[in-house]
Parts: structure tokens; sequence; C-alpha cells
């Protein structure tokens, strides 16, 4: 008898329906630990963070924004 699969083999497919859908073959992710097993030093991390987050605001806030024309009040 011969089988017309494959077994052991990670497939995905886009489209439930319609002409795209067919599987294809995608290749297995490892399993990667939830947490690294190196020490974290977390107050620098976050302090990384922080800054980052100020940057990008102060990115924002240099940004000069019209508004929608449609929105604009009628003088």
């Amino acid at each position: 008898m011969q089988v017309l699969w494959r077994s052991g083999v990670y497939c995905q497919h886009f489209f439930v329906r319609g002409p795209g859908a067919q599987f294809f073959e995608v290749q297995a992710v490892a399993s990667s630990p939830a947490m690294p097993s190196e020490d974290v030093d977390f107050d620098t991390t976050k302090k990384e963070l922080g800054q980052a987050i100020q940057q990008a605001e102060e990115e924002a806030r240099r940004q000069i924004t019209e508004p929608e024309e449609a929105q604009e009040p009628n003088q």
C-alpha cells in the first residue's frame, strides 16, 4: 500500500479556502527556554528601555503634525 503523505513534517497554510488553500512545508522551530540561562541585569535593561522610550517620545514631539483638512476650524 502506497501512503500519499509524509509523517513528522511541519506544514502551514495561509488560506483556508480558494485557489491558495494549499499546505506548504516549513522548518521546525527548536524550542527555547522561556528565560535565558545566563544572569540578566534587570536594572540595566530597565534603564535602557526607559532611555529608548524617552528618545521615541522626544522624536514624536519634534514631528510637525498637521490636522486633516476636513477637521480644520472654519475662519
